[in-house]
């Protein structure tokens, strides 16, 4: 089938990438990573890393004025604030709960803009891996959503103007998202499809993250 790429829709889809809005959840730092067996002040500080990494990536490819994040994290609102970032401080536990208000919050800046949601433990991400989804579900008239590398979980989601969030983040959610009628972002990177679990993830995913040594932890 022939290309329907033209200039005009071109354009609209690099328009419709700079006005969205990317929502990044957050758990405490002290909840994130429970899987990944190291020390608590090791886990914090790969949480803590990891949070960083997705916060400038996503503020590289929108706009910090464009990205929300909601956690009740004092160190992560400090951190999302100071980069000029909007802060949603988390009503009630629970990853869907959490995605719901920063959805609400990010239509109700810009009822047309398209809203992305994403997870914040992608070490591999890089801005040009973001910005060619951002590219890929701009052009969807429907919502997308990416699936991780094992196929069941889900680590981004798009929604356009008007489209309801279903609350399925967590466990086979891959699968529920497509039977919503979240279209599969087709060759996704892998930088956007390997998030990190478990110990294995970060010797795979980050063979350099010091394991074991000191390093400094924020202070929660």
């Amino acid at each position: 089938m022939a290309s329907t790429t033209t200039p005009e829709s071109s354009r609209r889809t690099a328009r419709a990438r700079r006005d969205a809005y990317v929502v990044i959840p957050l758990k405490t730092l002290s909840r994130s990573k429970t899987r990944v067996a190291l020390a608590p002040g090791r886990r914090r500080a790969l949480a803590a890393w990891l949070f960083r990494h997705a916060l400038t990536t996503a503020g590289a490819c929108v706009g910090s004025d464009h990205v929300v994040v909601v956690t009740s994290d004092p160190w992560a609102a400090r951190l999302a604030g100071g980069l000029g970032m909007t802060v949603v401080t988390e009503r009630s536990s629970g990853l869907n709960a959490a995605v719901t208000d920063g959805v609400d919050h990010a239509r109700r800046c810009s009822p047309r803009s398209l809203v992305v949601v994403m997870v914040a433990d992608l070490p591999r991400m890089t801005i040009a891996d973001l910005a060619r989804v951002l590219e890929a579900v701009a052009c969807s008239p429907g919502p997308c959503h990416v699936a991780d590398l094992d196929g069941a979980g889900t680590t981004l989601i798009s929604l356009p103007p008007g489209t309801l969030f279903h609350g399925y983040f967590g466990p086979g959610s891959a699968a529920l998202f497509r039977a919503a009628g979240y279209r599969p972002v087709e060759h996704a990177p892998e930088g956007l499809r390997a998030d990190l679990d478990t110990l294995d993830d970060v010797r795979r995913l980050m063979p350099t993250w010091p394991l074991a040594e000191a390093a400094p932890v924020p202070v929660e």
